[in-house]
């Protein structure tokens, strides 16, 4: 009985080692790794683009159309500043003298300034727009033909033509405003440039961008490039938790910059789960071992449901080693019976009354103690 008490132990004992291996590997985990790819694999579709879009082009143009280009430009510039000047002298007649002075001399700033200086600048990027659009041209006729080389011309080219338009539309943009804060009005066709000019960059202050990487031509190339194209780990943030519920709460703090912003932690659920694996290992031991578990009428809490079937099992067991009993003891019974039969044989033989008579006698007698036996 000590023997099997210790095995019953050394059962538990495993069960119980077993149920908190499973809790210590149960646990939740969220992991942000962010991938950055060669510069070069993008720079190459990119110049593929430049050289297809832009290069024809190129190619169309000469000193004439892009001088004509600027001016039309310089029109329309000089034009917004030529109303703003007209709306000052209205506003300095309007007032008179010496109130309106000072809008007057606005105007005549404007007309004589002004206007002049930002005609020479759309001349002065015209020549200089003409020179670069000629080296493109002369790059791509060259022999060998470098297509680097073209790829960066052009992207200079765009780059000075969206700095230039910048750097116009904000010297533009202060002399409308400047205009209105003085209470002049101004022409609403302004303002509404003005706001176009200002959603061309709003993308600029987005988190993600568009939001839509297939609006990206260059998309392709970053996704079919090979393994080795990659840095497996440019950023990365990892929230893990264990022995209860964990929450992690990952920000994107920029396009690619990832950072932990906050964790909550509540370990009474496994506190419970514990509780309630570990009595249950206990039992599951004890089955394995042979200890009984016995029912326990009306009760609750962890482990009842195992003690109910634990101890249903149990009399189930019990059952059968009765009726194996009782089976065993029908056989026996019949043996003995068979073997009173066949000893009281000669009797049955005899010829005379009496001797036939005690042999029937003694088989009824062991039949009826037999029978009771046979039938319980």
């Amino acid at each position: 009985m000590v023997c099997r008490a210790a095995r019953s132990e050394g059962h538990a004992i495993k069960f119980a080692s077993a149920s908190l291996l499973l809790l210590l590997t149960a646990c939740g985990s969220m992991n942000v790794t962010v991938s950055v790819i060669n510069p070069k694999i993008a720079a190459v579709a990119q110049d593929e683009f430049l050289l297809r879009d832009l290069l024809p082009g190129v190619h169309a143009l000469d000193a004439e159309k892009t001088t004509a280009a600027y001016q039309v430009a310089a029109n329309r510039h000089t034009a917004v500043l030529n109303q703003i000047a007209t709306d000052y002298d209205r506003q300095a007649h309007s007032l008179g003298s010496p109130r309106g002075d000072k809008f007057a001399f606005a105007a005549t700033d404007l007309r004589e300034i002004t206007i002049p200086l930002v005609a020479r600048k759309y001349i002065t990027e015209a020549a200089g727009m003409i020179a670069l659009e000629d080296r493109i041209r002369t790059a791509d006729d060259a022999t060998p033909r470098n297509e680097s080389l073209i790829a960066s011309l052009l992207r200079e080219r765009t780059q000075r033509k969206r700095a230039f338009i910048v750097a116009s539309g904000q010297g533009l943009d202060a002399m409308v405003r400047s205009a209105q804060n003085a209470g002049i009005g101004v022409e609403r066709d302004v303002l509404i440039a003005d706001l176009q000019r200002q959603q061309t960059t709003a993308l600029d202050n987005l988190l993600i961008g568009d939001a839509n990487v297939t609006a990206f031509r260059e998309a392709f190339a970053v996704t079919t490039a090979k393994s080795e194209d990659w840095s497996p780990r440019f950023d990365q943030s990892v929230g893990t938790g264990r022995f209860g519920r964990v929450d992690v709460a990952i920000k994107m703090e920029s396009r690619g910059v990832f950072t932990i912003k906050g964790i909550t932690f509540d370990p009474s659920e496994v506190v419970r789960i514990a509780a309630k694996a570990t009595t249950q290992a206990l039992l599951i031991g004890a089955q394995i071992a042979g200890v009984p578990v016995p029912k326990r009428t009306g009760a609750t809490g962890d482990g009842v449901a195992l003690a109910t079937s634990s101890g249903e099992l149990n009399d189930l067991a019990a059952q059968q080693t009765t009726n194996a009993t009782k089976t065993a003891d029908r056989q026996a019974a019949l043996v003995e019976l068979a073997t009173s039969i066949l000893a009281q044989e000669p009797g049955l033989e005899a010829t005379d009354d009496a001797t036939f008579r005690a042999a029937l006698t003694a088989i009824k007698a062991k039949s009826t103690a037999a029978n009771t036996r046979l039938t319980q």
